[in-house]
């Protein structure tokens, strides 16, 4: 029997390049095709990091420093250390020695603590040493350096694992470096990374411009290095292990208790992201929790509409906390009469095809919760039902001229919620001839950017107890995300926080982010639905779709911002439960808490669904359609 063989995330971005080819690899990523795990043979690099019980010596010796304003004594030889202070989350000091340094330890500490003077409020007593109490020490101890090839920046950045692995460059007897927890919340690439410190070296930003091949010729070496990533999350307390910058959600955590508080925990970030100010601007932007402003003040109408429907989601689920249920009920009125103001600088929620499909679902998910009567509501409906129902030519069944293919699947759902509710003159048959129509312009391996509206919509029209017409392309999908789901087993254990995700791009970056959470709440649903799935939570379909659904609920707690985390945020209780855009990029957008929070709910009623079952059918396999 052939064993499986585990892939650091270097190495499965260096297989796919070398065996897919540059051209081919990004006509195949162009074209959106899943991209899975290779197993195939590597040689393991040993990592040669201070042991744990080293690790927290020195953790305790730099907050004892640090405490005490000054550095006295010495600390244990290193490669390289950095220490970072901050002062209510916010990086105040931060000092790094590479090179096997005589006192690395005290020497990083040293420059931390003096840089962390220039940076402290007015009003602050560096004598005193309960404003010292305050400071919280993050700290990273490096292990070996190790060469990197390549000549361009994908090449640079096969060999390094983002969020675990730091750069430095070496010109001469100089030496400079970058450490993860450094490039992790300034969202620094490698290459980015590479040619500041070139910069640096050179003492010339205009010389990290240069191509890399001229750089090693002209002298300068690249490495990479690991770290152990230490920090504290409260200055009393003593420092925690980190892993990429947090914690290792671990599979046996996920049960319906942990659904329920992400459930509780999404609905209320969702609700901390409303703009505080009395202009109507709905959701504001996208949060990076690392400065804790918005990238923009408000949220895009697509944005807006999913936050709205996922906390109506919220509040028509059983588990929903009762107290955040009317606040969600308070907000959703609120949002919607937001939206339907149009603020200088914000996008007209009718100006496309895709935001006025977003709105009108929103409309119709917070219609119980509405006030009735508000002109400036019913304006809002009748323009983006009108933009939706333009969008499509019943006389040639298809999608009208300039409509973007991105909003075919959300387009669909919105005709077919149009129809049910009786608006826009939509009959039940226009509804079908757009969900056709999105199945047969869609190559059956894109039908995933399609996820979940296209699916909702199928189901929808198909109603209770009738086939749904697209089950054989909706499981066929199903079955390509299954494939390319990265397991444990396949992922070396410094990876092992990204298992659960789904690895497909339309652009030239394999690495998984958010978007892997894009099929989640339909996936849940297509369990819970025994024309789609059959078996029981023991045996069966069932038994083996849950686990895939597990998995991909793991990821998306992974990528759900908490404590751990909260070191590098400056108000880290508005960020907390936040979902981010990938394990190395902190930046919420609101779309992706949305989703989070619709697939959390419609999991639970998955789990309660398959356990009322006391038996059944594969019908998932049984009772394919034809679209």
């Amino acid at each position: 029997m052939i064993a499986r063989l585990m892939l650091t995330l270097g190495d499965m971005l260096r297989v796919l390049t070398t065996l897919a080819g540059g051209a081919a690899r990004r006509a195949a990523c162009r074209k959106g095709y899943l991209l899975g795990l290779i197993t195939v043979p590597f040689v393991a690099r040993a990592q040669e990091l201070p042991s744990p019980q080293d690790s927290m010596a020195a953790a305790r010796q730099v907050v004892r420093w640090v405490r005490a304003g000054a550095v006295e004594g010495s600390g244990p030889e290193l490669t390289g250390v950095c220490v970072t202070i901050r002062l209510d989350g916010r990086v105040i000091g931060r000092g790094e020695v590479m090179g096997e340094a005589a006192d690395a330890l005290g020497e990083a500490t040293r420059v931390a603590i003096e840089r962390s003077l220039s940076d402290l409020p007015a009003d602050w007593d560096v004598r005193s040493e309960a404003a010292r109490a305050r400071l919280c020490v993050g700290l990273e101890l490096a292990g070996p350096l190790i060469p990197l090839d390549g000549a361009s920046d994908m090449e640079l950045a096969l060999g390094v694992s983002p969020g675990l692995d730091g750069v430095a460059v070496r010109m001469g007897t100089r030496l400079a470096a970058r450490f993860p927890l450094q490039m992790l919340p300034a969202r620094e690439n490698v290459a980015m990374a590479l040619r500041s410190l070139v910069a640096e070296l050179a003492d010339d930003p205009a010389r990290g411009l240069a191509e890399f091949a001229e750089l090693r010729q002209a002298g300068y070496t690249f490495y990479r290095f690991r770290t152990v990533q230490m920090a504290q999350l409260d200055p009393r307390g003593a420092a925690f292990f980190l892993h990429r910058g947090g914690r290792v959600i671990e599979p046996d955590e996920i049960d319906m208790a942990l659904l329920r508080e992400m459930a509780d925990g999404l609905a209320v970030h969702l609700l901390h992201r409303q703009w505080p100010g009395m202009e109507g601007y709905g959701f504001m932007g996208t949060l990076d929790p690392v400065t804790g402003k918005a990238e923009r003040l408000f949220s895009n109408p697509v944005g807006q509409g999913l936050g709205i429907s996922a906390l109506c989601t919220y509040i028509r689920s059983r588990h929903a906390d009762p107290g955040i249920a009317d606040e969600a009920r308070r907000a959703v009125n609120e949002l919607v009469l937001e939206l339907a103001k149009v603020e200088e600088g914000e996008a007209e929620p009718w100006s496309d095809a895709a935001s006025s499909a977003g709105v009108v679902v929103a409309l119709l998910d917070a219609q119980p919760w509405l006030e009735p009567d508000i002109e400036s509501v019913d304006v809002l409906r009748d323009r983006c039902t009108q933009r939706v129902v333009e969008s499509f030519s019943p006389q040639a069944a298809d999608f009208a001229v300039g409509v973007d293919e991105n909003a075919w699947g959300m387009l669909s759902y919105a005709m077919v919620r149009l129809a049910q509710a009786g608006q826009g003159g939509i009959r039940p048959e226009q509804a079908d001839a757009v969900v056709r129509a999105t199945y047969r312009n869609t190559p059956p391996t894109r039908l995933v950017s399609h996820f979940p509206w296209l699916g909702w919509a199928d189901m929808a029209l198909a109603g209770d107890g009738a086939p749904v017409k697209g089950s054989t392309l909706l499981l066929d999908t199903r079955r390509r995300i299954d494939e390319h789901q990265l397991d444990a087993l396949n992922l070396s254990p410094d990876d092992r926080d990204l298992s659960g995700a789904v690895v497909y791009t339309t652009g030239s970056n394999p690495l998984p982010d958010w978007n892997s959470i894009r099929p989640l709440p339909l996936l849940a649903d297509m369990l819970a639905d025994q024309r789609l799935t059959g078996g029981t939570l023991s045996q069966g379909e069932a038994s083996t779709e849950l686990g895939h659904l597990l998995g991909l609920v793991r990821y998306t707690r992974q990528l759900c911002a908490e404590s751990s985390d909260g070191h590098m945020y400056v108000r880290p209780e508005r960020a907390t439960w936040g979902v981010r855009m990938s394990l190395w990029d902190p930046r919420m957008p609101v779309e992706a808490s949305a989703l989070a929070l619709e697939g959390a709910c419609r999991t639970m009623a998955a789990v309660e669904a398959l356990a009322g079952r006391t038996g059944g059918s594969n019908a998932g396999a049984d009772g394919a359609q034809s679209p």
